[in-house]
């Protein structure tokens, strides 16, 4: 017997002792990923499938496998991260982009993205936005002073 057939044969045996939704909420596709003579490893969308099937259906689990198996195994999980390639993520530089932009101001050499003419004020940082003005103006008046 192949995995495949095996894997089948232990979905319909926990298949018959369980409800139809809890069945596809937590067995239904499920995938066995290996078998040997010692363990299987079954293939679990996130961490929290894996607990959830630790906690309530080892049992029955187990109990399956020993019924279309001749003896116990080892059962192990394993969680799937991502099905993305690495061609699938993009690159953090854009590659057509070869001359950079100057993003700062020459005589402030403060970031043009964080002037106060940039600034989006709204009710959540009304506060903030007074304060950083009035520091900004004391210390303009303080350097006015010392020039």
């Amino acid at each position: 017997m192949n995995k495949d057939e095996f894997w089948s044969a232990c979905l319909n045996h926990i298949k018959s002792n369980i409800s139809d939704q809890a069945y596809s909420t937590w067995f239904d596709g499920l995938i066995l990923t290996s078998l040997t003579s010692e363990e299987l490893t079954i293939q679990v969308p996130n961490k929290f499938h894996f607990e959830w099937l630790e906690s309530k259906y080892r049992h029955m689990i187990d109990e399956a496998i020993q019924k279309v198996g001749s003896h116990p195994l080892v059962v192990n999980y394993s969680i799937v991260i991502s099905s993305k390639s690495s061609s699938d993520i993009p690159s953090l530089v854009d590659k057509e982009q070869t001359s950079f932009q100057q993003t700062f101001n020459k005589q402030s050499k403060l970031h043009n993205r964080y002037i106060f003419d940039n600034f989006i004020e709204g009710s959540g940082n009304q506060f903030a936005k007074a304060a950083a003005m009035s520091v900004a103006e004391i210390l303009d008046k303080h350097h006015l002073i010392h020039c």
